[in-house]
């Protein structure tokens, strides 16, 4: 059978793909090109010192959303890999 074979060596491949699709999906329907721009428009107008720590948090979000998965990915691909 091939399925087995083809399977471990796409695992990494179909992480990066998950990871990519998270961030998005994130980005397409939670936050809206619209509310962002109108966000970062308002955030900048009323705390602009603050702007670096705004996108801080964001970036930690993201890495909270996909960090797992690229080890748990990672991890797999290693532990699975076809032998060669």
């Amino acid at each position: 059978m091939i399925f087995p074979q083809a399977f471990r060596g796409a695992i990494v491949p179909l992480g990066n793909t998950l990871i990519a699709l998270t961030k998005n999906t994130t980005i397409a329907s939670v936050i809206g090109v619209a509310e962002a721009s109108l966000l970062m428009k308002t955030m900048t107008e009323d705390y602009a010192s603050d702007i670096l720590v705004i996108f801080g948090v964001i970036a930690i979000g993201f890495i909270i959303l996909t960090l797992p998965t690229g080890l748990f990915f990672g991890w797999a691909g290693k532990r699975w890999a076809v032998k060669r």
